[in-house]
């Protein structure tokens, strides 16, 4: 059994496919990953296509593009024969489909990962669906969003082992979220939304209870540091692109984990951030009515807000009643949930590989 996972992107930056790999590890079955290196960064691993077509490209490139990154698949699953194939997004799995229906008819498996063009292509999108194994979301506010009549799995964003292994460590109780220094707020990853970290920073400028991080980069980075430099505000701080074992750093030394998203198609996913929030046991600043502030608001892990405009006070209101133990536990009760939900995908995946 030789399996391909179909990346659309630079492995560096989708850690979500870790939860196919240590599946995969698992059942001691060999894969390769098919890669798109669409801006020039070099990856160490991957079967990869090169060809640029970085965020911010025409509509014009882009179609251009995802032609010549499904011509690379094809052409690279033609001479390697797999057996199966697990394909990450909508989008690369609507241009494939020709190819699937007649190859690959209930031998792949879609991952569906954001809120996308198949919005657009819905019905086209329900055949990929109809000759797909198995169709996991990495969140279950997308079930709204996608055909009904079919059974998705989901496929939470993190590594089991590590998920049970922070469950039964025990963190410093420190019963004070800030201890003799500001308020860390930090946002860590890929930074695309300049808008709302804009209201983030407006809600805290110059307040000498608060340093507002972000660590990482991405298409806003550029912006948000201009956005600083020129209102002269002197409590953010930005760290560049990072290395993944420094990662840990970040979230021990914050105090509050932004997940504070634009409204709209985002408000339905899961983020990196806040199973890491999970992890470290960090509080969370999440946006009103989205996927990730049910959770927040049903297990008190952190501020629920519409907008940043009275963030600081929201921020203080919740620390006044912050129990460290408490929060200990409800994380610990939400992960408990997610490996209930990840030996579900497990188990669906044993059954994937095993059925020819």
């Amino acid at each position: 059994m030789k399996i391909a996972i179909i990346q659309p992107g630079h492995i560096i930056r989708c850690p979500h496919i870790q939860i196919f790999r240590d599946a995969l590890s698992k059942l001691n079955i060999i894969y390769d990953i098919i890669c798109w290196n669409r801006d020039e960064i070099v990856d160490n691993e991957g079967i990869i296509c090169n060809y640029k077509c970085p965020s911010g490209s025409t509509n014009i490139k882009k179609i251009v593009s995802y032609y010549k990154f499904t011509r690379f698949v094809i052409e690279t699953i033609r001479h390697n024969n797999y057996d199966k194939l697990i394909i990450i997004g909508s989008p690369i799995a609507i241009c494939l489909y020709f190819f699937l229906r007649r190859n690959y008819s209930n031998k792949f498996w879609l991952d569906y990962r954001d809120l996308s063009i198949e919005q657009k292509m819905m019905g086209l999108f329900k055949r990929v669906l109809d000759i797909s194994e198995n169709v996991s979301i990495s969140s279950p506010g997308y079930v709204k969003d996608l055909p009904q009549g079919y059974e998705y799995i989901l496929s939470h964003n993190f590594e089991i082992d590590l998920i049970k292994k922070n469950i039964i460590k025990v963190p410093s109780l420190n019963t004070e979220i800030n201890p003799g220094r500001p308020i860390v707020v930090t946002t860590i990853g890929y930074l695309r939304d300049t808008l709302v970290n804009i209201e983030l920073i407006e809600g805290l400028k110059n307040n000498e209870k608060y340093q507002v991080r972000f660590i990482g980069d991405g298409p806003s980075g550029k912006s948000l540091k201009s956005y600083v430099e020129n209102k002269n505000i002197n409590n953010v701080v930005f760290v560049g692109t990072y290395e993944r074992e420094e990662e840990h750093l970040y979230y021990e030394t914050t105090d509050f984990v932004n997940i504070y998203f634009p409204k709209g198609l985002r408000s339905t996913l899961m983020s990196n951030r806040f199973y890491n929030a999970l992890l470290y046991k960090k509080p969370l600043i999440s946006t009103f009515n989205s996927t990730q502030s049910e959770y927040v608001t049903k297990y008190n892990l952190g501020i629920v807000v519409d907008n940043c405009e009275f963030l600081a006070e929201k921020i203080e209101e919740f620390e006044k009643f912050y129990d460290k133990s408490v929060f200990v536990k409800n994380c610990n009760l939400l992960l408990n949930e997610f490996i209930k939900d990840y030996e579900k995908f497990e188990k669906k995946m044993s059954d994937f590989i095993q059925i020819l």
